[in-house]
């Protein structure tokens, strides 16, 4: 048996439902189709712009084409080259070397000093000027000698010079080449040499090397030495400028004493 009110309840239990149901699947399909949306705007993802950057190209390296010339370069490279000429470098101190050219004709006497060389060559002693320089380190001493060709035919020599001081100390050096010097001729040699400064005392060297022979005659290099004295200026000055301080001194220490008269009673 069916009440008439448990009947409307029901129906109204299924009407409920229904529109629950109703309203469910609505939601549903607004979200389903809001997420496709979405998801349709977002298809393209996220723009990430690259740029690859072109590799510049290597330079090429530019070989100069090789010439050939004669000249004097200095300098250091390192492309290669194909050419001729003389280069320049700088090296330790070394001795200056210059060439006598200024032979004179003479048949004088070179001095009792002089010597003979195998009949072919004369040689005379040396001697020395000493000029003295404002410059404590400076002064030089000039030397020189003279050479005469008593052969019948030229010869080419050479001629170094050096300075050393009381203790052995080589203060500098010359070399002088003699060239072409003719059969009859004579030429002095000289030679500057710095660097004397306050060293009082210096010896001056010099070793002459004739040609190895003349006219058959075997020769052998021959050396000549003579001391000088430098007058050491600055030593002298320092000695008068103390004897002067102290004269002054003893004056001023004579005037200050003062001597008393004795009182007697």
């Amino acid at each position: 048996m069916t009440f008439p009110h448990m009947a409307g309840n029901a129906a109204r239990r299924v009407s409920t439902f229904a529109l629950c149901a109703v309203l469910g699947f609505s939601a549903l399909a607004m979200t389903t189709g809001a997420h496709s949306a979405a998801a349709a705007t977002d298809d393209g993802g996220i723009d990430i712009s690259i740029t690859v950057a072109t590799p510049t190209p290597t330079p090429a390296v530019l070989t100069p084409a090789g010439g050939t010339g004669t000249g004097t370069g200095t300098g250091n490279g390192t492309l290669p080259s194909t050419g001729t000429g003389v280069g320049r470098g700088n090296s330790g101190p070394t001795a200056t070397t210059t060439t006598e050219t200024s032979p004179s004709t003479g048949t004088g006497d070179l001095g009792e000093d002089s010597t003979s060389l195998g009949g072919a060559v004369l040689l005379s002693g040396l001697t020395s000027s000493y000029d003295p320089s404002l410059n404590p380190l400076g002064g030089s001493l000039e030397v020189k000698f003279t050479v005469r060709n008593i052969s019948d035919e030229p010869i080419d020599a050479s001629a170094k010079f050096w300075l050393t001081t009381l203790i052995g100390t080589k203060i500098s050096t010359e070399v002088k080449d003699v060239v072409g010097l003719e059969a009859g001729q004579s030429r002095v040699v000289t030679a500057r040499l710095p660097g004397v400064g306050q060293w009082t005392v210096v010896t001056a060297h010099m070793t002459f090397t004739p040609p190895a022979e003349v006219g058959g005659v075997k020769l052998v290099p021959v050396s000549r030495d003579r001391i000088v004295f430098a007058e050491p200026w600055l030593l002298f000055t320092i000695l008068l400028v103390a004897a002067g301080a102290y004269g002054v001194s003893y004056v001023l220490r004579s005037a200050r004493t003062v001597r008393l008269p004795r009182v007697t009673a």
